[in-house]
């Protein structure tokens, strides 16, 4: 009796053709590029030499010996906002435009002449440059620690151990021109208020240089002092002469030449009292105001001096603080993980490259098999 053939099943005709085109697909798709790949890696690729750099950017800011934890809790905000704006710098567009004319960078990249991935073929924009260097690095930056760390490669490891000093270099060009501008903005305010105390200060003493010159005394309080001993002197004086006027007109026997001259002194005094008086209170006839009034300038300016003198003062000491301040507040970067200098070749990775592109390669075929029997069991 004959056995009959399922008509749903293939024939084992059909069933060889599919194997077979399976296989021929395994080939182009994954056997293929794969060998491909692998020789490029191990025969075309260009040695690449690794170059390390370790760096943290620490703060001078402290308060006092025993609260050293309280001044590197207030330094975390500075020093982790210089790493975050030293992550972005070694990658832009300046750093690598300030590498280039420093050494030459575009060379450096361009010495893997017959390898057509990883040479750098140059094309005249920065940008290109930029994208290069970006493939060419590798930057980490822990923001908790502070710390960072930057791989470079090269085709030389000399090259590379150049191009991570010169990122040292302009890392720390950086920090300390935001230590300039730290330090300026901090003092900005008080060094504005300490220029306008000098002006000030300037404009007290010339005023009072120019009352001394026009009145031609140097301080009228002495003046005042002495004129006030003056008609003291003279008080006194009266007052003995009317004593004496008094006893010549009281005596019955008085010599008449003898009362005119007593008379006569006293009227001198009066009059020499009343001429100081008015020189004291009324216009000396100079021009120049009466002492109490010139008494009373000159206080005003001295006032305005001393006044303008204590003003300098505290913002002369207010400055020194804001400066010391800014001092301490310092920013600086300490590379703990100088440059190195590589002994061998760790780039590219062949092996690693090899077999992660057969497995993306094999896991792409499959997919692509698993649509076909998706598709075709749908029919």
């Amino acid at each position: 009796m004959n056995q009959q053939t399922n008509p749903k099943e293939p024939s084992p005709t059909k069933m060889r053709t599919r194997h077979s085109l399976i296989f021929l697909s395994f080939v182009l798709i994954v056997l293929i590029p794969s060998i491909t790949i692998t020789g490029y890696l191990f025969m075309v690729a260009k040695n690449q030499f690794n170059s390390t750099l370790s760096f943290t950017v620490r703060s001078e800011e402290f308060e006092s010996p025993l609260d050293i934890l309280g001044g590197l809790g207030k330094s975390t905000t500075s020093t982790s906002m210089a790493g975050d704006i030293l992550f972005e710098f070694v990658q832009s567009q300046k750093m690598v435009s300030v590498v280039d004319k420093k050494i030459d960078l575009i060379s450096l990249f361009s010495k893997a002449q017959g390898d057509p991935y990883y040479n750098f073929e140059k094309t005249g924009y920065i940008e290109d440059l930029r994208d290069y260097w970006l493939s060419m690095i590798s930057i980490a930056f822990d923001a908790g620690t502070g710390l960072t760390e930057i791989n470079t490669r090269a085709f030389t490891p000399e090259d590379a151990q150049k191009i991570s000093k010169t990122i040292l270099s302009e890392s720390t060009d950086l920090i300390n021109r935001l230590n300039i501008v730290a330090r300026n903005d901090a003092t900005e305010h008080a060094k504005s208020n300490l220029a306008k105390a000098v002006e000030q200060l300037k404009s007290a003493r010339t005023n009072l240089s120019h009352f001394r010159a026009r009145t031609q005394i140097i301080d009228p309080r002495a003046n005042l002092q002495g004129q006030m001993g003056i008609v003291n002197q003279l008080e006194t004086q009266l007052a003995s002469s009317m004593i004496e006027l008094d006893l010549i007109l009281s005596s019955n026997k008085y010599n008449e030449q003898r009362l005119n001259q007593a008379e006569l002194r006293v009227q001198t005094i009066q009059n020499r009292i009343k001429a100081e008086r008015t020189r004291l209170a009324g216009d000396d006839g100079e021009g120049q105001g009466t002492l109490s009034i010139l008494v009373g300038d000159f206080e005003r300016l001295e006032v305005e001096r001393s006044f303008a003198e204590e003003k300098y003062l505290g913002a002369l000491t207010a400055y020194d603080i804001a400066l010391e301040k800014a001092q301490r507040q310092s920013l600086y970067l300490a590379a703990h993980i100088e440059p190195t200098l590589a002994q061998k070749s760790l780039y590219p990775e062949r092996l690693k490259n090899s077999f992660i592109m057969f497995t993306l390669l094999f896991l792409f075929w499959a997919l692509l098999i698993l649509i076909f029997y998706s598709l075709r069991d749908r029919r």
